[in-house]
C-alpha cells in the first residue's frame, strides 16, 4: 500500500485544535456519519536494517505489525506500507525484541477524520504534545503525484503552511527529547 503525507505540530498552525475539529466534524456530516472516531494507540518499535518495523495496540484490545519506508522530509512524502492482523500480540512481542530488538514506544490519542481516501489524525502524542497529520491512500491507479496535490489543497483549506511541517516520525522526536 502507498500513502503521500506530511506532520504539523498543531501549535504552529494559524487555526487552532478546536477550529480544526470544528471544521472536519462539518466536512464529515456531508459525507457519512462514519467518518470520525476515536483511538488510543500505542506503538512499540524494533531495530530495522531497511525502513521501520513496528508493532500497534489500538485501543488496548487489537494488534498489527507495521513495516513501512519513508524518507524524512517535511514536505509530502511517499510511504510505502504493509499491514498484517497479529493474533498474539504478547508472543509476537516477545519474538520480535529478541530478533530485532526493542527501540521503545509511542503512545496516543487519535481523533481520525475520513474524506474520501484522506485520513485526517488529530494526534495527542504522550510527551509530544498536539500534531496533525494528513494521509492520503493512494489507489493502485493513482500516482503520486495526484496524491501530493491532493495534500496541497488540504494543506491550503487547512491554513498549513510548508515551514509547518514536520519532517520526523514522533519516535524519532521522542527519541531526542528525551535522549534515548
Amino acid at each position: 500500500m502507498r500513502n503521500i503525507e506530511i506532520k504539523a505540530r498543531i501549535g504552529s498552525l494559524s487555526k487552532s485544535k478546536d477550529d480544526l475539529i470544528d471544521l472536519f466534524k462539518r466536512n464529515a456530516i456531508d459525507i457519512s456519519p462514519e467518518t470520525h472516531f476515536s483511538i488510543f494507540q500505542r506503538d512499540i518499535f524494533f531495530r530495522s536494517e531497511k525502513g521501520r518495523l513496528k508493532a500497534r495496540v489500538i485501543n488496548n484490545h487489537s494488534a498489527e505489525l507495521i513495516f513501512y519506508v519513508r524518507e524524512n522530509s517535511p514536505q509530502s512524502k511517499l510511504s510505502t506500507y504493509w499491514r498484517s492482523p497479529l493474533q498474539d500480540f504478547a508472543s509476537m512481542e516477545q519474538i520480535l525484541t529478541e530478533l530485532h530488538g526493542k527501540l521503545g514506544e509511542v503512545s496516543k490519542a487519535r481523533e481520525v477524520y475520513l474524506f474520501k481516501n484522506t485520513r485526517i489524525h488529530l494526534d495527542q502524542v504522550a510527551g509530544l504534545g498536539d500534531f496533525l497529520e494528513l494521509e492520503v491512500v493512494l489507489k493502485p491507479e493513482e500516482t503520486e503525484e495526484e496524491g501530493h496535490q491532493t495534500v496541497a489543497w488540504f494543506m491550503q483549506q487547512l491554513g498549513i503552511n510548508p515551514s509547518d511541517l514536520l519532517s520526523k516520525s514522533y519516535f524519532e522526536m521522542l527519541s531526542e527529547h528525551s535522549n534515548i
